[in-house]
């Protein structure tokens, strides 16, 4: 099955109007430090939603990604490998937020569950994030 979503992931990455039920899921957080939700379709479809307990900032937006943009976040997704970072093994340490991503076409699903400090020291995962971080700055306004 990773087999198969991989190579999906990669005919999206040229394709992506071929693969518009490619679909991607980032949630990082918890109530205490704050939450957030993306989720993107290959074809672009997005919604963000971000709550920030400390500076009761919440953030709720729906639309549709420029073709830059979609196009980077796919090139991420492959081109960093994340369909074969493992999930966290060890336990989650005190206050430290939780990243669960999913990527999903048809009955194909993958889904990482990592830990915050695991994720800072994943190369591949790091690659990925940095990328998924700077559009959600783009879209939220901020840094």
């Amino acid at each position: 099955m990773k087999e198969e979503l991989r190579e999906v992931i990669a005919k999206a990455v040229s394709n992506p109007r071929s693969y518009l039920d490619l679909t991607l899921v980032y949630d990082k957080g918890h109530e205490l430090s704050g939450t957030t939700h993306f989720e993107m379709r290959a074809g672009g479809d997005f919604s963000l939603r971000s709550v920030n307990p400390r500076t009761q900032r919440t953030i709720s937006i729906e639309g549709k990604l420029e073709d830059d943009q979609r196009d980077a976040l796919l090139a991420a997704i492959d081109q960093s490998g994340l369909i074969d970072v493992p999930s966290s093994t060890r336990n989650i340490g005190d206050d430290e937020p939780p990243i669960s991503v999913t990527l999903s076409y048809d009955n194909l699903v993958q889904r990482l569950l990592i830990w915050d400090g695991d994720a800072r020291t994943n190369p591949e995962f790091q690659r990925f994030e940095s990328v998924l971080r700077s559009l959600l700055g783009q879209l939220s306004g901020g840094p």
